[in-house]
């Protein structure tokens, strides 16, 4: 196994990258602290309901519709579990997961580029989470990331179990993959990334050697293997015992891949969008930041240090990319080895103006030498007004939060475009203060936190109507809809106006204007429920006393 000290300064003892550890630690909780008045996004709602149906006993895909693998509503099952349904809870658990996955970014770049970069890289990467918002928080891509660093920490360092550390790194594998299937690009992080030498790269002819030889690394494969085809096969018992494999078969093998396909089909000039999208989502600094890390750690001859980073970004990319839109949380994937990037250029631009500084000052120039650090004040001012103020917007809001809950939801300063946080919570409480928990409930919209928040649940699987409204569902949900609805007819059905997420549904309308388009459903909303309030973007109507929807004919 190859390990690297720090850049620039002598190897450094244990205690001090224990210290350097511990700050980042402390920042990142400090930092964090205000995701606790994050609301929950309609993703992590879907996630919720989910969890808290399977809780129930409710079965996932088959009475619950959901169009992503298992791990995430697991997760989520543990979540709702812990702290019921209560809003906060995504907030409290995305907190402790950027803990770990804190310690996971030092450790890693640590053993590349050393302790100061390692702790400027998990700073990087905990402002960039919280900054992003709720939209980020606890989505499959941070599960994603969360495994991988994980199995790599269980296989990167030689030690004792050394073959049961590796089916470990399986499972986390396995369990990576069941949040979205690109987490395989991962595997050679696992299987190749620990054994490979770096430091011949800076010499000539440069060259990566390998460190371990095969007979003992075959063994090690095949334990990895091992336990990823235990996570895999458990799975898939695990959805048979529930009797939901042949619905989690339709919905992601035969159904998404035509979701898959509809961007590269109905985008004009698909590979000029993707460009210009991931410029827009990585971020043109972040970009250039890249760029020159590789030219720097070319000419200072520490390609060693940065490459193995650089391929690993790489791969968190392609593992984003490969999902063929280009959705900002989508790149969590990545996002950590950018921050790794940005802390390496951080502490050469710090060890830059230092050398800069003191040849001046070797040169008798005494103004020259005090004016580099006036430079590099205003260069860290930049960032630094930004940070102040973001910060202090953040504690304002986490104090709001705390004297009022609600309050500081209906009010949050960076809701995401398509969410209706006023509204939804007001429903909620319409919901809550006009039915019972035994009553059922159908959203026509997707803002499924309504149910969650609201404890009601919902006539029919589809609790989200993104596979209803879109060309990529096939027509016999819809069909399946209108059965359920008439079968169990819910005393309140929701109608959300302005939620149309084109990049998704790839259509225009939102859910009140789909009704054109979708009479069966607009004749049963007319035939027996009459429109009793609208809050915001959401028109609640009421089941007529003596209809009976379900025997009506049309």
């Amino acid at each position: 196994m190859i390990q690297y000290s720090a850049m620039d300064e002598p190897p450094s003892s244990r205690a001090q990258r224990r210290l350097w550890l511990i700050a980042s630690l402390v920042f990142v909780f400090l930092w964090s602290l205000p995701n606790l008045t994050f609301p929950i996004g309609r993703d992590q709602a879907l996630y919720c309901v989910i969890g808290q149906g399977v809780l129930n006993g409710q079965r996932p895909y088959v009475d619950l519709w959901y169009n992503r693998p298992p791990t995430t509503f697991l997760i989520f099952l543990a979540i709702v579990k812990v702290f019921g349904n209560v809003m906060w809870s995504v907030g409290v658990v995305d907190i402790l997961w950027l803990l770990c996955m804190s310690y996971f970014i030092f450790r890693f770049a640590d053993r590349y580029m050393g302790p100061v970069a390692a702790a400027l890289a998990v700073a990087v990467n905990t402002v960039w989470h919280c900054v992003a918002g709720y939209v980020h928080a606890l989505v499959p891509s941070t599960f994603v990331i969360f495994f991988v660093a994980a199995g790599f920490l269980l296989v990167w360092k030689e030690g004792m179990w050394t073959k049961l550390r590796h089916v470990g790194a399986g499972i986390m594998l396995g369990a990576a993959f069941w949040a979205t299937y690109n987490a395989l690009v991962f595997l050679p992080v696992l299987l190749c990334l620990p054994y490979l030498d770096f430091s011949g790269i800076d010499e000539q002819p440069r060259r990566v050697r390998w460190t371990i030889e095969w007979r003992e690394w075959l063994p090690r494969a095949a334990a990895l293997a091992a336990g990823f085809a235990a996570a895999g096969i458990g799975m898939i018992i695990y959805l048979r015992l529930i009797g939901a494999w042949e619905a989690f078969r339709e919905i992601n093998f035969e159904v998404m891949p035509g979701y898959v396909r509809l961007p590269i089909e109905r985008t004009e000039e698909y590979w000029l969008w993707a460009i210009k999208e991931t410029e827009y989502v990585v971020g043109l600094l972040t970009l250039i930041v890249m760029l020159g890390a590789l030219l720097v750690a070319r000419k200072k001859r520490e390609l060693h240090r940065i490459v193995p980073v650089l391929l690993a970004a790489a791969l968190g990319f392609f593992a984003a990319a490969m999902q063929v839109r280009f959705h900002a949380y989508y790149f969590e994937t990545s996002y950590p080895f950018f921050a790794m990037v940005w802390g390496y250029m951080g502490v050469k631009a710090v060890g830059s103006f230092r050398t800069l500084a003191r040849d001046c000052q070797a040169k008798g120039w005494r103004v020259a030498s005090p004016l580099v650090w006036v430079l590099f004040a205003n260069v860290l001012a930049w960032f630094a007004v930004d940070f102040y103020l973001i910060s202090e917007a953040r504690i304002r809001l986490l104090r709001a939060w705390w004297r009022n809950h609600e309050v500081a939801y209906v009010t949050y300063p960076w809701p995401h475009s398509l969410e209706h946080l006023k509204g939804e919570l007001g429903v909620t409480r319409y919901l809550r203060e006009n039915s019972t928990p035994h009553d059922k409930v159908f959203i026509w919209g997707t803002q499924p936190v309504i149910y969650f928040l609201s404890d009601r649940r919902a006539p029919t699987r589809f609790i989200s109507n993104l596979g209803l409204i879109s060309p990529w569902g096939p027509r016999a949900w819809q069909e399946e809809l209108i059965r359920d609805l008439k079968k169990s007819p819910p005393l309140f059905l929701v109608v959300v106006r302005k939620d149309a997420i084109p990049s998704v549904s790839y259509t225009s309308r939102d859910s009140e204007k789909f009704l054109e388009v979708f009479p069966e459903l607009a004749a049963f909303i007319a035939g027996s429920y009459r429109p009793v309030k609208t809050i915001e973007n959401f028109v609640i109507h009421r089941r007529q006393s003596g209809s009976s929807p379900h025997c009506r004919q049309y």
